[in-house]
């Protein structure tokens, strides 16, 4: 096992929460003062979450239901952040790798 190898991964593994998190509190979310919808506000699309604040809304002429405009919706990329956990996963790997001797 190859210390320094793991230590790199531990390192990057945190640092990939960190941007998480970072990513996460960034910018302010402007809610309303009253927030009572039902239903759940974020989503997960795999690759990115998205926060819907209902802050901006308008009405669809043909439904009449509200619906969110894109000023409302806040939208964080996971793409560096599953990049990071994966480079974390094959450096922690390589660790426990012997390195093979040539027989010349």
């Amino acid at each position: 096992m190859k210390k320094p190898m793991v230590i790199a991964s531990y390192v990057i593994l945190l640092g990939s929460i960190v941007y998480l998190m970072f990513e996460l509190t960034r910018s302010p979310l402007y809610l309303p003062d009253i927030y009572a919808e039902p239903e759940n506000p974020v989503s997960f699309q795999g690759s990115s979450i998205d926060i819907d604040t209902h802050v901006f809304q308008s009405e669809n002429e043909e439904t009449g239901v509200l619906e969110s405009e894109s000023e409302s919706i806040y939208s964080f990329s996971l793409d560096l952040f599953y990049l990071l956990i994966i480079l974390s996963m094959a450096l922690f790997g390589l660790s426990f790798v012997k390195k093979r001797k040539d027989r010349s």
